[in-house]
């Protein structure tokens, strides 16, 4: 869809998983260089719980530094923010990898309004929110080589930095450190719809 001063288009997925269900990523690319990335999920019954509603962005590892104006400055998750503050805080893809005897879901920030991913030379993207603030994440591995891994040695070379932005992330829980399940209001039902919405513009230090 051509409009006077952006072009927008829209892609419709359809998720491999029983029951299955589709969900629209649409892209509006302003002609003065920003992008505007929309997903919208309607919400589907019969499913279990989700984990996160995100998109992941595998960017070259140079990309590896990053500043954030959100809650901070340690890794926190929607049950688990109350003692973070908001600020503008920098870290690195890196030193944001906890390190947990079990690699893991780690690195989450929430209530973010704007993420800036750099290389050394200044050059890199800049995530910010559009409507309501994100949670996000910058790690130097994809989840699927953190699920794979059962010690960190196992973690392979670093090759990419992956950028999570996320509309909503499930709740750590845990209360009583030995299985307590997430608390109600920090669990993303399927049938909820949600949407995640930001835009990207080139970095400027």
């Amino acid at each position: 869809l051509e409009q006077e001063d952006a072009l927008k288009i829209t892609f419709t997925y359809q998720a491999a998983c029983v029951p299955t269900f589709e969900f629209t990523v649409t892209y509006t690319a302003h002609f003065d260089g920003k992008l505007g990335v929309c997903v919208n999920y309607a919400g589907v019954s019969g499913m279990s719980d989700m984990p996160v509603l995100a998109l992941d962005f595998k960017m070259k590892k140079q990309l590896c530094n990053f500043q954030y104006y959100g809650l901070g400055p340690d890794e926190n998750y929607s049950d688990r923010c109350k003692g973070a503050r908001l600020g503008l805080w920098k870290s690195t893809a890196k030193e944001n990898l906890s390190g947990y005897l079990n690699p893991q879901e780690c690195g989450n920030r929430t209530g973010v309004r704007t993420l800036s991913v750099h290389d050394d030379m200044q050059h890199g993207l800049t995530f910010q929110k559009a409507s309501a603030p994100f949670e996000m994440s910058v790690l130097p591995y994809s989840a699927y080589e953190l699920e794979n891994a059962i010690h960190l040695d196992e973690l392979p070379s670093v090759r990419y930095t992956w950028v999570r932005i996320a509309a909503k992330q499930m709740g750590v829980g845990g209360d009583d450190s030995w299985g307590a399940p997430v608390h109600e209001e920090y669990r993303i039902h399927a049938d909820q719809p949600m949407k995640l919405e930001f835009i990207i513009t080139p970095f400027e230090a």
